[in-house]
């Protein structure tokens, strides 16, 4: 597991929620194996994620919702994103202005991205 892949998989099965201070990422996939693939590369780049399952379908969920996190996870797979860069660039951009007040105390460094 690393970055491109997640990258790749991100472009096709993610979506990216964002505003005002609210910000999370998440994977759905109706085979759960990879989420957990994915999730132990995270919590082993220090991550927090969790995956859910809902029963009556079956497909099941990857979800960052701390702000903080999120932000490490777009810089990690930033570079290799196709399809969603400029929603992973945007968000970035959200998270500089609007961040969350767990992360107000400057703790985290914000990078932007630009286009090339």
């Amino acid at each position: 597991m690393n970055w491109q892949y997640i990258a790749g998989f991100f472009d096709g099965e993610g979506c990216i929620m964002y505003g005002m201070g609210q910000n999370s990422i998440s994977i759905t996939q109706k085979r759960n194996k990879v989420l957990y693939d994915i999730q132990k590369f995270l919590f082993g780049n220090d991550l927090q994620s969790h995956v859910y399952t809902t029963k009556s379908t079956g497909v099941s969920r990857l979800c960052i919702s701390k702000t903080a996190d999120t932000v490490r996870f777009l810089e990690g797979i930033f570079p290799y994103l196709i399809v969603k860069k400029v929603e992973a660039q945007d968000m970035l951009r959200n998270c500089k202005l609007y961040p969350s007040r767990s992360n107000r105390s400057g703790k985290h460094t914000w990078k932007l991205y630009e286009n090339n």
